[in-house]
C-alpha cells in the first residue's frame, strides 16, 4: 500500500489503531481483574500435591531465570535508547511483547487447555473480565504470575532477537544475497528451532504439560508428561517470524518499510510512539493466530499423559 494515500489508511496507521484497541481492552480487561475481590494469589510451598524438594526449587530457579532474562532484556533495550538517543525499535519491540500478556486467556477461550506445575505461583485468570470471553470452568482457570505477566512476555522479545543472531551468523553469512520467499524460509526454520526448543524447555522444566491428540510420530516422547504435541505449536514460530521479518526490513530497508509506512511523515515526536503502537498490534494478532490454532487443537484434544504426578494441577482447578 503506498504511503502517500489516505492517512487513516496507511499501514502504520491501520496498525497503530489495532495496537490501541488491544491496549485498551487488555486495560479494560486487567483492571477490571484486578480491582475485583475475587482477585487471588496462589503461593506454592514446599511438598504441595507431592512436590520434591528438588523439584520445588528448579520452579523458583526457573521463575528467577524468566524474571532475570526481563530485566536483563529491558537493561538492553535502555541501554540502547541512551547510546542513540532515542526510543529505539528494539525497545517498541519489549512493549509491544509485553503488552501482550493479557491475550493469554484467549488459548483457553473453549476449553482449559494445559496443566500447571502446583510449584508455581498463580493467580486466579482475568478471562471472564475480556469482552464476549466464553469458557468452560472459566473462574477456576488459573496463570503462572512469572510466565503470564507482561515480565514474562516481555522476555519472549528475545525470541526474534535470537532469530535475528542465528540469520546473520549462519544463513546470511553463507548466503549473504538470499532475499524473497527463500530469506523467509531460512527465517521460518530458524524461528522453528528457536520457538520449539524454548517452548520444550518450559515443559522439560516441569512448569506445564499438554494432553495429546494427534499421531505418535508427531509427538515427541508421546504418553510422558513431558510430551512435546508438535501440532499444538504449528503456529508458535509466528511469534518470532513476523516480529524478526519487520525488524529485518525495518533496519534494512529504512524505517518507512512493511507495517510502518507512512511514519516517515508523521512528525519526529510521533514517530517513536506510533511504531510501538503499530508493533503491539501486530504482536496482538500473531497472538490471536496462536490463539486460533491452541483452541482448535482443544477441540480434539485427547487424554492427559500416563502417569501424570500429582503435582500437576488441571488449569480448571485453583
Amino acid at each position: 500500500m503506498d504511503a502517500r494515500g489516505p492517512w487513516p489508511l496507511r499501514p502504520v496507521t491501520m496498525w497503530a489503531a489495532v495496537g490501541v484497541l488491544s491496549l485498551a481492552v487488555g486495560t479494560w480487561s486487567v483492571g477490571r481483574w484486578l480491582l475485583d475481590s475475587r482477585f487471588t494469589v496462589y503461593v506454592p510451598w514446599p511438598g504441595e500435591r507431592g512436590i520434591s524438594d528438588t523439584r520445588y526449587i528448579t520452579l523458583w530457579v526457573f521463575q528467577g531465570l524468566i524474571m532475570s532474562a526481563a530485566i536483563g532484556l529491558v537493561g538492553y533495550v535502555v541501554r540502547q535508547c541512551l547510546v542513540e538517543r532515542t526510543f529505539t525499535f528494539d525497545a517498541s519491540l519489549v512493549v509491544a511483547y509485553a503488552a501482550s500478556f493479557w491475550l493469554e486467556p484467549l488459548t483457553n477461550f473453549s476449553r482449559p487447555s494445559l496443566v500447571l506445575n502446583a510449584g508455581l505461583v498463580r493467580v486466579s485468570t482475568w478471562g471472564p473480565y475480556i469482552p464476549g470471553w466464553y469458557s468452560q470452568d472459566a473462574e477456576q482457570q488459573t496463570h503462572a504470575v512469572v510466565t503470564s505477566g507482561p515480565w514474562g512476555y516481555a522476555m519472549t522479545a528475545v525470541w526474534p532477537l535470537t532469530a535475528a543472531v542465528v540469520m546473520g551468523r549462519t544463513v546470511l553469512r553463507r548466503w549473504p544475497n538470499l532475499r524473497g520467499g527463500r530469506f523467509v524460509l531460512a527465517a521460518l526454520g530458524c524461528s522453528v528451532l528457536i520457538d520449539w526448543t524454548l517452548e520444550w524447555i518450559y515443559i522439560l522444566t516441569g512448569t506445564v504439560t499438554f494432553p495429546g491428540a494427534e499421531p505418535v510420530w508427531l509427538t515427541p516422547f508421546a504418553g510422558h508428561w513431558y510430551q512435546f504435541t508438535t501440532l499444538r505449536w504449528i503456529a508458535s514460530p509466528l511469534w518470532s517470524l513476523i516480529p524478526f521479518l519487520i525488524r529485518h526490513r525495518y533496519l534494512t530497508a529504512g524505517p518507512d518499510s512493511t507495517i510502518l509506512r507512512g511514519s516517515a511523515e508523521l512528525p519526529p515526536r510521533a514517530v517513536a510512539v506510533t511504531r510501538t503502537l503499530a508493533l503491539v498490534g501486530v504482536v496482538a494478532a500473531v497472538y490471536l493466530v496462536f490463539a486460533a490454532n491452541h483452541v482448535l487443537y482443544t477441540r480434539f484434544g485427547g487424554p492427559l499423559p500416563a502417569g501424570l504426578p500429582s503435582f500437576f494441577v488441571p488449569v480448571g482447578r485453583p
